[in-house]
């Protein structure tokens, strides 16, 4: 039993730091842009950079990740205040700009968190030597961008790192949310015109479930051998 016990602690601590590990982050300030974000602390962050429209830049320490933050203005209405059919049309626009980048969008869809909602495109250049995940969205008269892009395939753990980055940025003086409530379509899943899957997710809870969930598989299958090895003596 003493084993038993003893088993389960390690498991607990595993998990533990793996937690820890996922949530470290940087809290950002970009003053240009009246926001406050999180970046992973795995990336070094530069906030003035020489590049037009663009207010953060975020280099993976190791590896070639990079996460940039752009922004430019804007006199359409806020994407969230489109309609489906304009949404649609708009996501269907950024093809044509990929294509003449050479880039193939390989699937898009909405995104909604509790700031806004965004247009969320996967893209990739012919041999994948250049692979990226954009949020895009149009706020307030300003059209924001926020990217990952890395040599290879944007993996699951990217899709959620970047996911977070997003749902981590507030807006206003006092780093309040320009939106007064949050959308009441979280956790629904609905398909737009285009045959695309629109995603409202309740993000916080993705990875404590998946952690709770592996940490019960580990301990019934201690639970299972325990019972095998006592069973023989």
């Amino acid at each position: 039993m003493k084993k038993f016990f003893a088993l389960l602690m390690c498991v607990a601590m595993v998990f533990s730091i793996a937690i820890v590990a996922q949530a470290a982050s940087n809290p950002c300030e970009v003053e240009k842009l009246g926001m406050s974000i999180e970046i992973p602390d795995t990336f070094d962050v530069e906030t003035t950079t020489e590049e037009e429209n663009t207010y953060l830049v975020a280099t993976a320490k190791e590896g070639d990740g990079k996460i940039t933050v752009t922004m430019v203005a804007s006199d359409s209405a806020d994407l969230q205040d489109m309609n489906r059919k304009e949404q649609t049309q708009l996501a269907s626009s950024m093809y044509t700009v990929y294509e003449e980048q050479g880039l193939t969008v390989s699937k898009y869809n909405l995104y909604k968190n509790n700031l806004t909602s965004f247009i969320r495109a996967f893209y990739n250049n012919a041999d994948k030597s250049l692979c990226g995940v954009k949020y895009y969205t149009i706020l307030g008269g300003k059209q924001y961008e926020f990217i990952l892009e890395k040599n290879g395939e944007i993996v699951t753990d990217d899709e959620l790192m970047m996911r977070a980055v997003v749902d981590s940025a507030v807006f206003g003086e006092k780093g309040e949310s320009k939106t007064t409530e949050a959308t009441e379509a979280n956790g629904e899943t609905q398909t737009t015109e285009a045959g695309q899957t629109t995603t409202s997710e309740k993000n916080n809870l993705v990875l404590p479930i998946a952690i709770g969930c592996a940490v019960l598989v580990v301990i019934v299958v201690v639970v299972v051998v325990l019972k095998k090895k006592g069973s023989k003596k």
